[in-house]
């Protein structure tokens, strides 16, 4: 008697999160997220957003939990709400309680 073949099983490739990101300013695909620590200072973080195409620089202190997308939503929340410039010339945002 012969045996059935088995049929192989395929595992989905598990999603993993962008590393580059679209500017809300030039619309190119080039805005990256960076994260430093701030010394002496263990519930925020300095999140560094730059853009290659339109040199955009913003420096944000947020949570230690926010992820890259989170700071992603932050920077499309100020360009929405029309404060992306004003934050760009002050280049520090304090963080805000919700």
């Amino acid at each position: 008697m012969a045996r059935r073949k088995r049929r192989k099983i395929i595992k989905p490739k598990p999603l993993s999160m962008p590393k580059v990101y679209q500017c809300p300013r030039c619309g190119a695909e080039t805005l990256s997220i960076q994260f430093k620590k701030i010394k002496g200072e263990s519930f925020h973080k300095l999140a560094i957003v730059k853009c290659g195409t339109c040199k955009l620089y913003l420096e944000l202190t947020v949570p230690q939990v926010f992820t890259e997308i989170d700071v992603y939503g932050k920077v499309i929340d100020l360009a929405n709400e029309g404060r992306l410039e004003e934050m760009i010339g002050e280049h520090t945002l304090g963080s805000e309680e919700e």
